[in-house]
């Protein structure tokens, strides 16, 4: 019962199932998309705030929206489109998996 080769048997078998579910496959495509869009918004946010936010002089420091163009181009921008595409890919990539499997 606590043979050491038959847990690995049954874990190895275990897994292979586990991992040809449709569940389990659409749970990895899922989170690779989720991975994805948050790593873009990510690179996005921090590479534009560096480059623009500390080069800006309080003297000259042009507004968009009332807000210094940098917060604008570089959170708020990315913020909106990371919400519309979150809205796609929950409209339409993401599938109903019948749990009971």
């Amino acid at each position: 019962m606590n043979d050491p080769q038959e847990k690995t048997e049954t874990a190895t078998q275990t897994q292979q199932v586990f991992e040809q579910s449709d569940l389990y496959r659409n749970c990895v495509r899922e989170a690779k998309w989720i991975l994805a869009i948050w790593l873009i918004a990510f690179a996005w946010v921090i590479t534009y705030c560096t480059l623009f936010g500390y080069q800006v002089s309080a003297d000259h420091l042009p507004l968009v929206f009332g807000m210094p163009s940098w917060v604008f181009w570089g959170v708020f921008l990315p913020w909106g489109i990371s919400v519309v595409v979150s809205i796609w890919f929950a409209l339409t990539m993401i599938q109903n998996d019948r749990l009971d499997e």
